[in-house]
């Protein structure tokens, strides 16, 4: 070491250390070596190199920092306690917030980050009641380990490491070689009892070590006598990239003596780029029952993607599998003990059991370890508790006892299209606590008609979507959001829904029950599949809600004209459906609507303009009637117009020989140059036979006074009548001559004197 930073040192005699701050309790980087060095460079909260003794209590090693810029082998470290030699008790102590960019290779007491390192062949070491947490290694690359707690001890007497809690451990390294490890334990017999260690998720809750192999206990001597009770173990987070595995426990032992027993190992580590297994446990030797090895009451589980239960020579997935490899754990269990928070920050996470668990009453008597992890008398409470924690717990005879507990009211149906405001809709409860943040309990919802997928939670996604509680205990609240379904919510619709939720330890439960997901640590999330029944409500009407009618576009008739059919009207009933709609009409004089008929709520009927039809608008009110008496209006509008269109335009030489949509009871004057205005008008008893007697008559009058183009039709059946016109006045026969001088083209002359 070239250059190194030392809180408190002692290096001979029988030492006593307590009470201490190194560092600060609250200044980041307070005992900061901050040169970049690229030699050997240490900084250490208290050492002690004393052949004969130190006891190192209730101090506080905090916020450290080593800058050091040295990679591969190399000794730059940053360390919280070390002994080397000596008999020595390091207890009570707490070490937290030590950082380096070191990216030197070394393992075991070598490692770049050493929470806690006893070390001493010397026989009688104790390592009790510490606290070691917030240990990081921000190098970006670099075989770097840090390690919380690390042993290395005498092969005779008793060495005891008791009731630690180690956790939030960070390592920033994308090698797969890198790794952060709880607790280290090389050469020696001891009995590591009572501690507790979450790795895999950093101070701040969040996932580290995407590509390590990350390790919660690992024991890696093979010196007979090391013995593992009543631990608690938690691997979380997610593996990012590469195949590295990760493990709760795993021993390296093949023959030496070795007892496992009443240890909670979980490995909850999931997949997310990376391929790796994910193993609860891992033993090695030869067969089953192998030379050394005892192992019972264990709880094991792994329960992320990618994880395996145990690895013995080859990965097994059951209990009944990795019973029947290894001969051991015959009364051990594959089950989610129930923590209270695996998953916490370095300020919220907590190991001990949840008050209804699978831990209570089930492990195997053990004389050897008489406390718990708190120092509570494990004879006083309910013998023998598997793991760190002990107390008067109920015991989960099933799964479904460590969930959280969810009940509502199912809804009735709902009489509108607005969104759904569901205050203190579902009640909650846990015997520790419901879940929040991004966990908080959901409702799922969809259309009945919408896919049975998990796709999405946007109006493009077809499928399932989700609204998250609107509070943060219980009874919560939601509001359906139906802008979120893939089309418009509307009368009809049937809504289909189910309750999420799960509680601190990642323990889920839906309502109705039955949803899976895919992730356990975040199952809320990750839902992937619904209940096999959901709960369902319908959008219906308020009750006496009127029939809807719109009215059609603007019918165009001519007067004298027979019906012809056209859509009047759209109509509609919430209640009882379009056809339920019947449609009547109340027409102006000269108007006839006739005929009337409701197809799937589109409206027909027969209108048809009379001779005595005034031209221009005319208000039809259409009024629509359901089923249950109940009404609505619109008014059609139908338009009269004339056969020919009047104007200076037309005259005697352009009608000649033309074809025009005549009206018998309508005069059209047209410009006749200086020879005054000309009226076409139909004539004789063809067309006054059309009209009723009195036009008849006002017609014929109105023919013998003024000058005029008569007009004849064709046929009956035909009203686009050929023009055959002659121009006179009355008792004129100048001016008959005058026209047929014109040579203007008539079927036959017809002279009214």
């Amino acid at each position: 070491v070239s250059a190194s930073l030392t809180g408190i040192s002692v290096t001979a005699g029988a030492n006593t250390i307590s009470n201490n701050t190194v560092g600060s309790t609250t200044t980041a980087n307070s005992l900061n070596a901050a040169t970049s060095s690229t030699t050997g460079q240490q900084v250490t909260g208290i050492l002690s190199s004393s052949s004969t003794s130190a006891s190192i209590t209730g101090n506080t090693v905090a916020n450290l920092n080593n800058n050091s810029a040295q990679t591969s082998a190399g000794s730059s470290q940053i360390r919280g306690i070390v002994t080397t030699a000596g008999l020595n008790t390091i207890t009570g102590n707490t070490v937290r917030n030590l950082a380096t960019t070191s990216a030197i290779i070394g393992a075991v007491n070598a490692s770049s980050v050493l929470g806690i390192a006893a070390i001493s062949t010397t026989a009688g070491q104790t390592v009790s009641q510490n606290t070691v947490h917030s240990l990081a290694n921000t190098a970006a690359t670099g075989n770097v380990n840090v390690v919380g707690i690390c042993f290395i001890g005498s092969t005779s007497g008793v060495n005891i490491i008791a009731r630690n809690l180690v956790h939030s451990l960070a390592v920033s390294s994308t090698s797969t070689l890198s790794s952060p490890t709880g607790m280290l334990f090389q050469a020696g017999t001891f009995t590591a009892q009572n501690n507790m260690v979450r790795v895999g998720v950093k101070a701040d809750g969040t996932s580290t070590a995407g590509a390590s192999q990350s390790r919660g206990i690992y024991d890696v001597g093979t010196t007979a006598g090391r013995n593992f009770y009543h631990n608690s173990v938690y691997v979380g987070g997610t593996q990012t990239s590469d195949g590295q595995n990760t493990f709760a426990f795993i021993s390296t032992g093949v023959s030496n003596a070795r007892t496992f027993q009443n240890n909670i190992f979980v490995n909850a580590r999931s997949n997310s780029g990376g391929t790796g297994k994910h193993y609860a446990v891992q033993y090695n030797g030869t067969g089953a029952n192998p030379t050394g090895l005892t192992a019972r009451g264990n709880l094991l589980l792994a329960s992320g993607t990618g994880g395996v239960l145990g690895n013995y020579g080859t990965f097994l997935s059951t209990l009944a599998a990795w019973q029947a490899a290894t001969g051991q754990d015959t009364t051990s269990y594959n089950v989610d003990p129930r923590f209270i928070n695996p998953t916490g920050t370095a300020a919220t996470v907590d190991l001990h059991l949840q008050t209804v668990n699978t831990a209570e009453a089930h492990g195997v008597a053990l004389a050897a370890v008489t406390d718990d992890f708190d120092g509570q008398t494990r004879s006083s409470l309910t013998p023998v508790d598997i793991g760190a924690d002990a107390g008067n717990f109920i015991y989960a005879a099933s799964s479904t006892e460590l969930n959280p507990a969810i009940s509502f009211t199912p809804l009735g149906n709902a009489n509108s299209t607005a969104n759904r405001v569901l205050g203190g809709f579902a009640t909650i409860t846990d015997d520790v606590s419901v879940a929040g943040g991004a966990n908080a309990p959901r409702l799922y919802f969809k259309k009945s008609t919408e896919a049975d997928a998990f796709v999405g939670n946007t109006t493009a996604d077809n499928g399932w979507k989700f609204v998250t509680a609107g509070n943060a205990s219980s009874p919560f609240d939601f509001t359906l959001d139906y802008a979120l379904l893939t089309s418009t919510a509307g009368f009809g619709d049937v809504i289909q829904y189910f309750v999420v939720a799960q509680d601190g330890a990642g323990n889920f439960a839906s309502s109705p029950s039955g949803a899976s997901y895919s992730s356990a640590a975040a199952a809320v999330t990750t839902i992937n599949a619904r209940p096999a029944t959901v709960q369902s409500y319908s959008i219906v009407p308020p009750v006496g809600t009127p029939p809807t009618i719109a009215a059609g576009g603007t019918v165009t008739r001519q007067p004298g004209t027979a019906g012809s059919t056209a859509t009047i009207a759209m109509v509609n009933d919430t209640e009882s459906g379009a056809n339920d709609v019947t449609v009547t009409a109340m027409a102006p004089t000269g108007i006839a609507t006739t005929s009337i008929v409701n197809t799937n709520g589109t409206v027909t009927a027969t209108i048809a303009a009379g001779c005595n039809a005034a031209l221009g608008n005319h208000t039809v009110v259409l009024t629509a009637t359901d089923g249950g008496g109940m009404t609505a209006t619109a008014n059609l509008i139908v338009n009269v117009t004339a056969s020919v269109t009047s104007g200076a335009s037309l005259t005697p030489a352009n009608l000649m020989g033309a074809t025009v949509l005549v009206n018998y009871h309508q005069t059209l004057t047209v410009n006749n140059g200086g020879a005054g205005p000309v009226h076409v008008q139909p004539h004789g008893r063809r067309a006054a036979r059309r009209c009723e007697p009195e036009q008849r008559r006002r017609l014929e009058r109105y023919a013998e006074s003024r000058r005029y183009f008569r007009l004849q039709r064709a046929s009956r059946a035909d009203q686009r009548l050929p023009v055959h016109a002659k121009l006179f006045t009355h008792r004129s026969g100048r001016q008959r001559r005058a026209i047929a001088d014109q040579r203007i083209p008539f079927r036959r002359a017809e002279r009214r004197e």
